[in-house]
């Protein structure tokens, strides 16, 4: 497991470029078909930032690098989480 603590704020574009590194660097994985599953709508997640760096770390490693949007894997919103946040 690989971790980085920040006190304030969130964490630099370089950092998480590093911990990609760091979590994906075993060559295990070249030439492994590999599924990244990715919330839907209803969460937020940096999306854009993720795909390119795993794209960049995996792309030409490994044999498939595919996402699937996970629909309908996570308990529906009550209507006081819905209206909180």
């Amino acid at each position: 497991m690989y971790s980085l603590a920040v006190n304030n704020g969130t964490l630099s574009d370089e950092q998480v470029s590093t911990l990609i590194h760091q979590a994906f660097a075993d060559p295990k994985l070249d030439g492994q078909r590999i599924l990244v599953l990715i919330p839907d709508s209803t969460r937020t997640a940096p999306i854009p930032q993720m795909f390119r760096l795993l794209h960049q770390e995996l792309g030409k490693r490994v044999a498939a690098l595919d996402f699937l949007i996970a629909l309908g894997t996570h308990m529906a919103f009550t209507s006081l989480i819905k209206y909180t946040n």
